[in-house]
């Protein structure tokens, strides 16, 4: 087959250096992917707790994530366009927020009302003449 050919399609062999000739002259020889690979895996199983655990290391990062998703969700809230974020501390309203992403403390301590600032209620009242 013509693709198993190592010199290229010249007669009489290349030496080896794949199939457009010679391979790289000179220059100190490049490390390949899974020796690259073998040896960032060794640096970061020496950053993580426990050393050589990956299994306790993964487990580790993975609760690490997940504390901060949590931490992320239970301490934001959104304010829409249309509302007012008013914030209610120990039932006290300490300080209002405009539309956005807003952090706030635990439910227990602090909590958000958002009342619709730009809708109109209005009730129309009218008599007719007799």
């Amino acid at each position: 087959m013509p693709w198993s050919s190592q010199n290229g399609g010249r007669k009489g062999g290349g030496g080896g250096g794949g199939p457009w000739g010679q391979g790289p002259s000179g220059g100190p020889h490049q490390p390949d992917l899974e020796e690259l690979l073998k040896r960032s895996q060794d640096r970061l199983k020496q950053v993580m707790p426990g050393g050589t655990g990956l299994p306790g290391s993964f487990l580790f990062l993975i609760a690490v994530v997940m504390a901060a998703i949590v931490a992320f969700v239970a301490f934001t809230f959104r304010v829409n366009p249309d509302e007012l974020g008013v914030v209610v501390r120990f039932g006290k309203p300490t300080r209002q927020e405009p539309p956005g992403l807003h952090f706030r403390l635990p439910y227990p301590i602090e909590e958000v009302r958002l009342p619709k600032v730009t809708r109109q209620n209005i009730i129309e009242v009218a008599f007719a003449p007799a």
